[in-house]
């Protein structure tokens, strides 16, 4: 029975001894406190912190901006630093990507100007000699609060007709080559239709490639001379305020520019059908009627007719000479004479040409998506011209004596040509 208790004794010391080894070989070498013959330490060294700098541009920055073409569904093209074309139909749109290193909730507002530069780059928008609906364009994203980041999409320019607001987008993105922390992206995108008559604008053939972001020193004595360098085209700017007040400074601005074209447009809408009821030897007006146009830069309606001839027995006419018309711009009727052996000179009713065959072009109408002749409050009419103040169309015959009776008839011939 000893026997077995000593066995049992030794046993669990074993066991103990065991234990304490591992533990040790697990845990590592016991730590003893206290030095023995420790020496000189003359230096220690620790590189486990870094110091961070994080630099915030008080500057919102234009990461990427392009000015594009809806053709089909979902599909959007760039039209950057090309022509477009205008049909009153065709959506475009305006996108930018911005970011803020100061949080979104710093974006004042984004404006976008637009404007048919009349051949000069030393134009800006809406200024003197070159406003109209039809010329300018400001489309405006406002942040109004500073909590929620509700924001609001406006057509500030033009207010009535000439353009079509359309949708806006507002997408949160991550800034790809900076993203400190705080900084907020967002990829906008301002959607719109341009009326019939949206300036037209071929501009000099010259387009710069690429997209211009503002350096430094790139203002130069009011042209945006590396952007804005194609006269006859649509300067653009996208400029974004960023209100940083909270921080003690000022609101900072950054901004893109470039250009695009567009096609000449060209359209008789509506003309009306004039009728004229006489004896032989009266001189007789028709009723007025009106004439629908629509185009997009410097014009020209011109109306031609040849002789009429009775319906019924086609030898028998009446020379288109004695025919008279005024309307548009000509308060004072005039006839169709010959020209050029049998050809008869068309009569304009807007714009002209001179002795030499240069066209003398009416200036584009800087408001309105159409012309219609008649249209103004204070023009009158009176049958027979005795009134002159009037752009209604009005025809006038001298019915030869001697006409056989019965009704006569001749197409009528308008051309309305568009300068480029």
């Amino acid at each position: 029975m000893m026997k077995k208790r000593k066995i049992t004794s030794i046993m669990i010391l074993v066991t103990l001894l065991i234990s304490t080894f591992a533990s040790v070989s697990l845990l590592g070498p016991l730590a003893i406190i206290g030095r023995v013959n420790a020496g000189n330490i003359s230096y220690d060294l620790d590189s486990s912190t870094k110091l961070d700098v994080t630099v915030q541009g008080p500057f919102p920055r234009i990461l990427w901006y392009d000015f594009q073409q809806n053709t089909v569904g979902t599909t959007w093209v760039s039209r950057l630093n090309q022509r477009i074309d205008v049909d009153n139909t065709t959506k475009y749109r305006f996108v930018v990507n911005v970011s803020s290193d100061y949080g979104w909730r710093c974006i004042e507002y984004i404006n976008i100007t637009a404007w048919f530069d009349n051949g000069s780059e030393s134009t800006t928008y809406n200024k003197s000699g070159n406003q109209g609906g039809n010329r300018n364009m400001l489309l405006q994203y406002k942040n109004t609060q500073t909590t929620n980041n509700v924001s609001q999409y406006n057509l500030l320019w033009p207010k009535n007709g000439g353009i079509t607001k359309r949708l806006f987008t507002e997408v949160t993105r991550r800034d790809p080559a900076y993203g400190a922390s705080g900084c907020e992206n967002r990829n906008l995108t301002f959607e719109f239709i341009p009326g019939y008559q949206f300036r037209c604008a071929k501009g000099n053939g010259t387009w710069m490639s690429g997209r211009h972001l503002n350096q430094s020193s790139v203002y130069d004595n009011g042209t945006w001379w590396w952007a804005y360098n194609n006269n006859g085209s649509w300067n653009f700017n996208i400029s974004v305020v960023n209100n940083v007040s909270r921080f003690s400074r000022n609101s900072f601005s950054t901004w893109a520019c470039d250009e695009f074209g567009v096609y000449t447009y060209s359209a008789i809408v509506s003309v009306g059908s004039p009728s004229i009821i006489g004896i032989p030897g009266a001189t007789v007006s028709s009723d007025a009627i009106t004439i629908t146009t629509r185009s997009n830069g410097n014009y020209s309606l011109s109306v031609n007719m040849s002789n009429l001839t009775h319906i019924k027995f086609p030898a028998y006419t009446i020379s288109n000479e004695t025919v008279k018309i005024r309307g548009g711009n000509l308060t004072t009727p005039k006839n169709f004479t010959a020209h050029a052996g049998d050809a008869k000179q068309p009569i304009y009713l807007y714009g002209n040409v001179n002795a030499t065959g240069i066209y003398q072009y009416l200036p584009h109408e800087a408001h309105g998506n159409q012309k219609v002749t008649g249209t103004n409050s204070t023009e009158s009419y009176t049958r027979g011209f005795q009134t002159t103040n009037s752009s209604l169309v009005v025809y006038t015959c001298n019915i030869p004596l001697g006409s056989s009776v019965g009704t006569y008839r001749s197409t009528i011939r308008y051309n309305l040509e568009t300068q480029e």
